[in-house]
């Protein structure tokens, strides 16, 4: 039986490269390059075998995970613009535990390490060994020690979690400050297992930022329904308040937290 799954639209940020230089070698595209807080975040690398380019997955889950989508960039610079409001931040990072789910190539969780929180990826067990080679030779962090960053004040990537939606929440996860997801709701059957996740991972404190880009109105009522049915209350955050290069017409960034 086949799986329905929906519109999958491609980047619209073609000029930004996320393949890191050889080490001692001049970078090529300095330009091109996608940063947070003047550090470069990396996806693909020259010399690992685990290079996600080098996978062969076999789910449409485990396929995503392998690209950039615009929803985790919008996300992460949103995250990194909010922070240089003129009066305090609405979300404030530093020190704060964060789970981002179906991580992916972890560029939402990566930016908010750099901008000091404590953060747990998350994404499929098929992807979870390519994630971690991501973070450790990628982007040289090691696992519960502080991102470098220019001035101080990066926190820590605490570790990468096999987690599936539809089965029991692993006992290893933390209640969260935050919970992170970009471009996470692909097919309609795991629209209320997400939702569920979220719940479950919430208490009356735990906030979720979630960039979601419309791709079904028949999407759209399912995730509407999921939030109702799950005890959870959702409000937009204005698109004003997105960072000024990092933005695209049909991509909204909710707050979620439980009624």
């Amino acid at each position: 039986m086949s799986t329905e799954m929906l519109l999958l639209c491609g980047p619209t940020f073609p000029l930004l490269n996320f393949h890191r230089p050889p080490v001692l070698a001049a970078d090529p595209y300095p330009e091109a390059r996608f940063s947070i807080r003047n550090r470069s975040i990396f996806t693909t690398w020259d010399t690992d075998p685990k290079t996600p380019s080098a996978q062969e997955p076999t789910t449409h889950e485990t396929k995503t995970a392998y690209s950039v989508w615009d929803c985790s960039l919008i996300l992460s610079k949103f995250l990194a613009h909010q922070l240089t409001y003129p009066s305090q931040p609405v979300y404030p990072l530093h020190n704060k535990r964060v789970i981002e789910l179906g991580a992916g190539r972890g560029i939402v969780g990566i930016s908010a390490s750099i901008l000091g929180a404590k953060v747990t990826l998350t994404d499929v067990e098929e992807v979870v060994d390519g994630l971690k080679s991501v973070v450790e030779e990628g982007n040289g962090i090691t696992f519960g020690e502080e991102v470098q960053v220019e001035g101080g004040g990066g926190g820590t990537i605490e570790g990468v979690v096999g987690l599936d939606w539809t089965k029991p929440l692993p006992s290893t996860l933390p209640t969260p400050d935050y919970i992170l997801g970009a471009d996470v709701i692909w097919v309609p059957h795991l629209i209320r297992p997400l939702f569920y996740t979220i719940a479950s991972l919430s208490d009356p404190h735990t906030i979720t930022l979630m960039a979601y880009q419309s791709r079904s109105t028949r999407a759209d009522i399912a995730v509407e329904e999921a939030i109702k049915e799950e005890g959870l209350v959702k409000a937009t955050v204005e698109a004003d308040k997105f960072d000024p290069v990092f933005w695209k017409d049909g991509v909204e960034i909710w707050e979620i937290k439980l009624k």
